[in-house]
């Protein structure tokens, strides 16, 4: 694992540039791992929390939005790539989030639906991951 993460960080510290660049991974030691030889990167967990569309993931560090938060803190990442599910059923977790200096975007399949998404950054969510951004000129 450590020399995929040497190989990944060489290759963004080449070919960078100026662009602004945020790492992320579901594997909670990937990221660890990227967080630990470098800052010039913010790393971000993707998580998911209890959900019947993904296969679950068995880490007790990732399984509910609140553990993710406190692993993430504790492991001095930038933030959390959460599901937008987890988030559109129960959005009192994005303040406490906020507090706590840990950005948040999301990614899901409804992130290509634009009220959803405006709603959502409306809460406080900074970032929103799609494979359709032009369902989102219109957020500004």
């Amino acid at each position: 694992m450590s020399d995929l993460v040497d190989n990944t960080l060489q290759v963004l510290i080449e070919h960078a540039q100026n662009r602004k660049i945020v790492i992320s991974s579901f594997d909670t030691d990937v990221c660890a791992l990227l967080r630990l030889k470098q800052n010039r990167f913010p790393v971000m967990l993707i998580h998911c929390g209890p959900t019947e569309k993904y296969i679950a993931y068995s880490d007790p560090r990732i399984t509910t939005v609140q553990s993710a938060m406190y692993w993430i803190k504790g492991e001095q990442l930038a933030g959390m790539v959460g599901h937008v599910d987890d988030y559109r059923n129960d959005d009192s977790v994005i303040p406490l989030l906020r507090k706590s200096n840990i950005h948040l975007f999301l990614w899901g399949e409804d992130n290509k639906n634009p009220v959803i998404v405006q709603d959502m950054m409306s809460k406080g969510v900074e970032g929103i991951l799609t494979d359709d951004v032009t369902t989102l000129p219109q957020l500004t």
